[in-house]
């Protein structure tokens, strides 16, 4: 049988596992995942990645340098992991019988069985060639079995009750809240066999369906990878009605692989400080390198986007893009494509021109606009001239020189464009905040629709 309503109330699977196998994640657990899965350096202390090592050296590399005796362990087959526990089993407990040694022995009340190879992964150090996910999975499946025959004929048969606890529990399709239902196969003998013209167990009344809301992790097949980005969606979300939808693109600093750094800042900041100045979905995707935003990745955010278009109840007339510093850029980007898919932008700190270096520009490998199509600051205002634009650029901008985002302000005020322009006295290149935790720009923001 299995248990309903089992939650674990976690985000990622470093504290997934000790919410499920003991009902809390520890407050090191809790600061430590986002640098660990955003590749900062931290490896996995609970899981004794950091014993006996000099963890002020910043990685696993490093260390085993400066200390031979450094652990790097391989990724053993779960099949291995259960002899060794049938080693133990049957010498300590009697487990091979009465006649074994520790035959007399009681079980410990609670055991711990942990056989992670349903968390597929690090193939890269699997050793006996398990290392797919098909393998994985088959592995972990056999070597469940074998404990489970292993008990069933053991003198604790009678006695003893198994629960698994299917990973990857916050990756789960149904959830409440951020908390992941679990599956948990139940096998005991303690349980009375149905007798012959009962029903499967129902529930009195209907349960009410789940909706899952707040920062949910979702994932786009890239050949054998997978893309994952995060999607924000708000906790009184009902697909009754059509929700408004905004399109964020990062900057340079939050790229990499674990779908979490660009909701750390500017607007994802801004939502988990007020929530409710921000009533629509969020689609986070992520670049999986530092050097900013390529057409490739501009067109993994696009299909994110018409992902979560096709997953929630939204409204096609109220989609919107914003961008900040090179996520801005490929704002500029994304809009001068598709003119007619967003209903407003709002472009933060952004630039279109590569700067001038020594009186020459800088090579663009991803232009904004393509060279054939003319001036890139007018061909840009051309074609984006209806879509409603709010640019914010600080005029000491050391990064992104403000005299670019003027040029492009202008072309646009030529065009008659419902153009806005806040330049800020005295501001460099972080002037995210003053845009994100605006409530007048969230107003505004969410005020605009294609339908009008």
């Amino acid at each position: 049988m299995t248990l309903d309503r089992f939650y674990c109330t976690s985000e990622t699977s470093y504290d997934g596992w000790p919410w499920t196998t003991s009902a809390r994640a520890p407050d090191v657990v809790e600061r430590q995942y986002p640098s660990i899965y955003g590749g900062r350096g931290l490896s996995f202390d609970v899981e004794g990645s950091n014993r006996s090592v000099n963890v002020s050296l910043p990685t696993v590399a490093e260390r085993q340098k400066a200390n031979p005796l450094t652990p790097s362990d391989p990724t053993l087959p779960d099949f291995y992991r259960f002899k060794e526990w049938e080693r133990d089993f049957d010498s300590l407990y009697g487990g091979a019988g009465s006649g074994s040694a520790g035959s007399g022995r009681d079980l410990p009340s609670l055991t711990l069985v942990r056989l992670p190879n349903d968390h597929t992964g690090s193939f890269d150090t699997a050793i006996d060639g398990v290392k797919t996910p098909e393998t994985q999975v088959a592995d972990n499946d056999y070597a469940l079995g074998l404990l489970v025959e292993k008990i069933s004929k053991s003198r604790f048969a009678d006695d003893m009750l198994i629960f698994v606890v299917e990973d990857d529990s916050q990756d789960g399709g149904a959830s409440w809240d951020g908390c992941a239902r679990e599956v948990t196969p139940r096998r005991s003998p303690l349980e009375s066999p149905p007798s012959a013209g009962t029903r499967p167990y129902a529930p009195p009344v209907a349960l009410p369906p789940i909706l899952t809301t707040g920062f949910l992790t979702r994932f786009l097949p890239d050949g054998e990878e997978r893309r994952l980005y995060q999607l924000y969606v708000p906790s009184d979300y009902t697909p009754a009605r059509r929700w408004p939808v905004i399109l964020f693109l990062h900057g340079a600093g939050e790229g990499g692989r674990d779908a979490l750094l660009p909701t750390e800042y500017q607007l994802g900041s801004a939502i988990r400080r007020n929530a409710a100045r921000f009533p629509g979905l969020v689609v986070f995707p992520q670049v999986q390198r530092k050097a900013g935003w390529s057409e490739a990745d501009v067109g993994v955010a696009m299909d994110a986007l018409a992902s979560t278009e096709r997953e929630f109840a939204t409204d096609p007339d109220r989609v919107y893009l914003t961008g900040v510093s090179s996520g801005a850029r490929a704002a500029w980007y994304a809009l001068y494509r598709h003119p007619r898919r967003f209903a407003a932008a709002l472009v933060v700190c952004g630039l279109v021109r590569q700067p001038l270096r020594n009186g020459v520009r800088t090579p663009d490998p991803y232009p904004v606009v393509p060279e054939a199509d003319g001036d890139a600051v007018e061909s840009l205002a051309r074609r984006v001239r209806t879509t409603p634009v709010w640019t914010f650029h600080g005029d000491a901008d050391p990064v992104f020189p403000v005299e670019d985002a003027r040029q492009v302000m202008a072309a646009l005020a030529r065009e008659r464009a419902p153009a806005l322009y806040t330049e800020l006295a005295g501001f460099g290149h972080d002037v995210w905040d003053v845009a994100y935790y605006s409530e007048e720009v969230a107003d505004w923001l969410f005020a605009q629709s294609r339908a009008s």
